[in-house]
């Protein structure tokens, strides 16, 4: 059980697994990065198989810029990352 501003929960401490889980915080100046593929819906629905030739292409030549800066993502979902 912990307390947050006077509250008791049982709630487990999801934040702080999370930010213990993290990597080495960055120092200094920091960029992020937000992508997402404009128009994916209609693509996935005309070309379904040319978008999954191009999201693996597209998620390979992002992580690989991402990396190669000492980046790191910290989220995706569909066609979209942040780092």
């Amino acid at each position: 059980m912990r307390s947050i501003a006077g509250v008791s929960t049982d709630a487990p401490d999801v934040i702080g697994e999370y930010v213990e889980a993290m990597p080495e915080l960055p120092s200094g100046t920091i960029t992020f990065l937000f992508t997402d593929i404009e128009g994916s819906t209609r693509l996935w629905e005309e070309q379904p198989e040319a978008m999954k030739r191009a999201l693996v292409a597209h998620d390979r030549i992002l992580r690989a810029a991402i990396e190669g800066n000492d980046g790191y993502v910290f989220a995706t979902g569909g066609d979209s990352f942040a780092a």
